[in-house]
């Protein structure tokens, strides 16, 4: 900031800072008076003034400069200000609360109302540059009316090859914030782009006209250029013809910069130009509209002691961007809301799919662990059906198995109680053929012998039927008709694999049924018709 003179004190010592990029230099709009300066501020106690200007710049922008150079020292008798200049790339400074808004200026068109000391000292600098601003003799002879009060300018500047800072959202950059340099190079001014410059419509404020734009009598056109458009020693010259009241009454108040709209491409190409570095270079320049704006960016303006900046804008396959600083940033914050309210509302469709997602994926969530419990309760309980019955089959497996067990066990126990019983009477019998005679006693004891050997052969034929009924279950039905019950429990211990020592195969085979349990699965004899033994049947026929 520009410090204030205390009265009745001598003058106050102050220190600033000239930022300049090529033939721009940085100013900020102070938020107190209005006007334009550089960033700077009062000598504080035991600062030098390089000290004091590096500091005021940090405060004031946020950049700290390292490397200074005196270039002016004015003292008016209210303040002493020592101007330091800093060269630099163009960047986006962060402003305080002391400044409104910022630019960079080309030196021969500053933003106004300047502040009296910065004016002094730009002039000052520029002269040192060899960049003379437009005369204004100049300015009282270009100017001329006719008997309609239409003005008409020969041979106005209107835009010029350089480098100028643009921010990147306006040329399609990777970062949309950061200041780009920009290159718009001499031989880009060809026959056909100085003829696209040729009568275009002059407006107030920037406005892309025409087809797919907004319609010339919409916007309002105050004039046009003229066909003697040329492009000498890095300046485009238009002649300009302004018809409306409006237009000039804006141009007497003070607003004379003039800034194009145009279409243009730009190439990725970075190079040093006059000393400056560059980022991207424009190409194809086509002209639109010629625009009067507050503020814009290359020398160019209506000639009347200011110059002023150009613009520039793109449409179909070029980018469409706007040159005026200030413009470009309101359109920068315009697009900043825009996005910002875009994505605002693209988060909140993504929150409420995330929301719909997640309410449709607990539903199905639901139902799925819903039907879950259903299948494991189903489940659970075919499971306990399905044990039950095998429960209850192995019950009625084992009281069938006991149950033919005890009818076994039972008949086994009838049968030797019947040989008992005949042994016992066939003893009862001897002692009384004691008392009889030879004959008669060899007769009796043939037929108790033949009626023992009946009942024997009879629960031999039972036991041998039996034995081979539970053989069976193991290894299939055989044809034991022709066998003794020695033969089938033989045959049994061997077809079972069952090792045992001689007289004892009966018991292994007992021992056997009594750990394995048979198969319930059925089996069938060989034969449908089962074969008694010869000799039981023999002997049955024979005691019939």
């Amino acid at each position: 900031m520009q410090p204030e003179t205390a009265p009745g004190q001598g003058p106050i010592r102050a220190a600033g800072v000239l930022f300049a990029s090529g033939d721009t230099v940085l100013l900020l709009k102070r938020s107190d008076t209005g006007q334009w300066a550089f960033p700077g501020g009062k000598i504080e106690d035991g600062e030098s003034p390089e000290q004091a200007a590096a500091r005021e710049s940090r405060e004031e922008i946020g950049v700290e400069p390292t490397a200074l150079e005196e270039i002016d020292r004015s003292d008016d008798g209210r303040v002493a200000f020592t101007t330091f200049l800093a060269r630099t790339d163009a960047f986006e400074p962060t402003l305080n609360d002391e400044h409104t808004e910022f630019a960079w200026a080309d030196l021969a068109s500053p933003p106004q109302p300047l502040h009296p000391g910065v004016e002094k000292t730009l002039k000052k600098y520029t002269a040192n540059k060899h960049v003379a601003p437009p005369a204004a003799d100049a300015a009282e002879t270009a100017r001329r009316a006719d008997l309609n009060g239409f003005i008409t300018i020969e041979r106005n500047p209107i835009s010029r090859a350089g480098v100028f800072p643009y921010l990147g959202r306006s040329i399609g950059a990777p970062e949309p914030d950061r200041v780009y340099n920009v290159y718009r190079p001499a031989e880009e001014f060809t026959p056909e782009m100085l003829d696209s410059f040729k009568l275009i419509p002059i407006v107030d404020d920037h406005t892309m006209i025409g087809e797919g734009h907004t319609p010339a009598e919409s916007k309002g056109v105050h004039g046009t250029t003229g066909e003697g458009v040329v492009f000498e020693d890095g300046v485009l010259y238009a002649p300009l013809r302004i018809f409306s009241e409006k237009l000039k009454s804006l141009i007497e108040s003070g607003k004379r910069a003039l800034s194009l709209g145009y279409r243009c491409a730009y190439e990725k190409a970075s190079g040093v130009f006059d000393g400056v570095r560059y980022d991207y270079i424009q190409r194809n320049l086509r002209g639109n509209h010629l625009a009067l704006v507050d503020a814009a960016r290359c020398d160019v303006a209506v000639l009347d002691n200011h110059h002023a900046y150009d613009n520039h804008m793109a449409f179909d396959h070029f980018d469409l961007a706007l040159d005026n600083h200030q413009e470009e940033k309101a359109m920068a914050d315009e697009t900043k809301k825009d996005e910002l309210e875009d994505r605002l509302k693209k988060a909140e469709d993504g929150l409420k799919a995330a929301l719909d997602w997640i309410d449709a994926r607990k539903a199905q969530d639901e139902a799925e662990e819903k039907e879950a419990a259903e299948k494991a309760a189903k489940d659970a309980e075919e499971e306990a059906k399905k044990k039950e019955a095998e429960d209850e089959a192995k019950e009625d497996e084992k009281a069938e198995d006991e149950s033919k067990d005890d009818e076994a066990e039972k008949k086994s126990a009838e049968d030797a109680a019947e040989i008992k019983a005949l042994k016992a009477e066939l003893k009862v019998l001897k002692s009384a053929m004691d008392s009889l005679g030879k004959s008669t006693k060899d007769a009796l004891t043939k037929v108790a012998q033949d009626k023992v050997t009946h009942k024997s052969l009879l629960s031999e034929v039972s036991r041998r039927n039996e034995l081979a009924g539970k053989l069976s279950q193991h290894f299939g039905a055989f044809d034991h008709a022709e066998m003794t019950l020695d033969e089938v429990t033989a045959y049994g211990v061997k077809k079972l694999g069952i090792p045992c020592p001689a007289g004892h195969e009966e018991t292994a085979l007992n021992v056997f049924f009594a750990a394995n349990k048979p198969s319930r699965n059925a089996f069938t004899l060989d034969s449908a018709d089962a074969k008694r033994s010869s000799e039981i049947d023999a002997y049955l026929n024979k005691s019939k």
